[in-house]
């Protein structure tokens, strides 16, 4: 198990810390990568990292505060623009109103996943 984060700072991004984001890799003992929270920049921060977008299987979205999701629809765009034979399905959990949040996202951006 092995928990890497993307993110520790709080409303707003900061030149030294970006908001908030982490990912839990589960390689041996399931072999699933879940992010919990995606906030603006986590795309970024990825790029960062020896993590790959399209082996992130669950994201968990803590609460719908913007440090939390303006991230999402970003990383979502980048991750199906990567899609591979190895890219797994992707699974969110989040508060009501994460749905919408995601759908209307990707609707006015015209992203395709």
């Amino acid at each position: 198990m092995e928990l890497q984060f993307l993110g520790t700072g709080a409303g707003q991004p900061a030149k030294q810390r970006n908001v908030s984001s982490l990912v839990l890799k589960l390689l041996d003992e399931i072999n699933e990568v879940w992010m919990f929270d995606c906030g603006e920049g986590t795309q970024r921060q990825i790029l960062e990292t020896t993590i790959k977008p399209r082996k992130i299987k669950k994201i968990f979205i803590t609460h719908l505060h913007g440090d939390h999701i303006f991230g999402l629809p970003g990383f979502l765009s980048s991750r199906a623009f990567q899609a591979s034979e190895e890219q797994t399905d992707l699974d969110i959990y989040g508060p009501v109103g994460i749905k919408t949040y995601v759908l209307t996202s990707l609707k006015m951006s015209g992203s395709r996943l």
